[in-house]
């Protein structure tokens, strides 16, 4: 629940919004380090790059332009 705000119409403020898709972002992020070595290691070269690749585009989604207003998510490896 937002709470009121006369200024902005009742619509959370640009702080709170960006804070709410980095907490989304680092929900995601969690996930991904969770994958221990073990299983890291069991993954493919090209699986091992996919994840990575995903990893650093989640860690940049608050540099996206537009952001928190417009954000492209990455794709999640559908094997992950």
């Amino acid at each position: 629940i937002i709470p009121f705000d006369e200024n902005n119409n009742n619509q959370p403020d640009e702080n709170l919004r960006g804070r709410k898709i980095r907490d989304l972002r680092d929900e995601l992020l969690s996930a991904i380090d969770r994958v221990n070595p073990i299983r890291f290691n069991s993954l493919t070269v090209d699986q091992q790059t996919e994840l990575a690749e995903y990893r650093h585009a989640l860690l940049f989604v608050p540099q996206q332009p537009g952001f928190p207003d417009s954000i492209t998510w990455p794709e999640k490896p559908n094997w992950l």
